[in-house]
C-alpha cells in the first residue's frame, strides 16, 4: 500500500506494458481504477516536464519524477478531468499529447 501526496490510499493489481492499475480510495472513501505508468524512464519523465512547461505549467526539466513534477501532474490531471492524481495515468500522456498538438495548431 502506498500513500499519495493527496491522502489517497493505492494498491497495485494488474501489470500490462509498463502500466498497472491501481485502486486509489479517496477520504471520503469512494473507489476508482486508474492506469498509471509502472516505472517511467528518465526520457519518458522529461518529455512530459516538457510538454507541461508548454502548457503553461512551471516546474525543472530534469527527467527526474520529483515533487515538483508531481504536483504539476497533479494539476494538470485535474485540469483535464482526470482526478487530482500526482502520477502519469496512461491517459495523462494521450491528453498531454492531444494539448500540446492543439496549441501548436493555433499558434
Amino acid at each position: 500500500m502506498l500513500f499519495c501526496q493527496v491522502s489517497q490510499s493505492i494498491s497495485f493489481d494488474t501489470f500490462d506494458n509498463g502500466y498497472v492499475f491501481c485502486e486509489s480510495v479517496d477520504l471520503e472513501g469512494n473507489t476508482k481504477w486508474v492506469k498509471t505508468v509502472l516505472s517511467p524512464s528518465k526520457a519518458q519523465v522529461l518529455q512530459i516536464q516538457k510538454q507541461l512547461n508548454y502548457l503553461g505549467y512551471k516546474l525543472s526539466e530534469t527527467g527526474i519524477l520529483d515533487d515538483e513534477t508531481k504536483k504539476q501532474l497533479e494539476q494538470f490531471n485535474f485540469d483535464v478531468g482526470l482526478g487530482k492524481y500526482p502520477y502519469i495515468l496512461f491517459k495523462t500522456e494521450k491528453k498531454l499529447k492531444r494539448k500540446c498538438l492543439k496549441k501548436q495548431r493555433s499558434n
